[in-house]
């Protein structure tokens, strides 16, 4: 997972296929695995196999009742199902992960869920939802101090904002995105800059 997030391709599927080697018959192992695939193949934009790999973790984690890489896998869903314009299915494993997350007190994995269930709204053009909903996400990333997560709500919210005409708004939020991109070194500050025309 490290090496996923690192953006460290080749060592992470090594990694992948190593662990997969020895975890066989170790469900709950296995659906991290498979989930560290989903993850690597949503990067370069192949969400049809990303969806292929949550599914079987997702069912792997279910099975062994590991709430953590249910949850990816469910998170992973979501958002692959989103990006391919499968808006129905990205709102029932969105959903499913919301109550999952709440329900168990997986207080990152909930804001995950309200983020995606934001962008979700944002496509369907329920901007005043989306807002809604983004700002719950943040509420529980700035508690928790998950940078990352809130930069890229701030994004979501962003964009609801300028949907419903508040160029204030809109420019605060990328703005607060920008610098914690800025200080992390890290994510998606060129295209945030691009959004700000900067």
């Amino acid at each position: 997972m490290v090496s996923v997030q690192a953006g460290d391709r080749s060592a992470a599927l090594d990694y992948i296929e190593q662990g997969l080697e020895l975890a066989t018959g170790e469900l709950r192992a296995e659906a991290y695995l498979l989930t560290g695939r989903g993850l690597l193949s949503q990067s370069p934009g192949n969400h049809d196999v990303a969806l292929r790999h949550f599914r079987q973790a997702a069912e792997l984690a279910r099975r062994c009742d590991a709430r953590t890489p249910e949850l990816r896998a469910l998170t992973g869903l979501a958002e692959s199902s989103l990006r391919l314009g499968r808006h129905g299915e990205a709102g029932e494993h969105a959903q499913t992960a919301r109550a999952l997350a709440t329900a168990s007190g997986y207080r990152l994995f909930e804001a995950r869920s309200f983020a995606l269930l934001a962008e979700l709204d944002l496509a369907r053009g329920g901007f005043e939802r989306a807002a809604r909903r983004a700002n719950r996400a943040l509420d529980i990333q700035t508690e928790a101090g998950h940078r990352i997560g809130r930069a890229e709500t701030l994004l979501v919210l962003g964009h609801a904002l300028r949907q419903a005409g508040d160029e204030g708004g809109t420019l605060r939020a990328w703005a607060q995105a920008l610098e914690v991109y800025e200080s992390l070194g890290a994510g998606r500050r060129h295209e945030v800059r691009a959004l700000m025309g900067r």
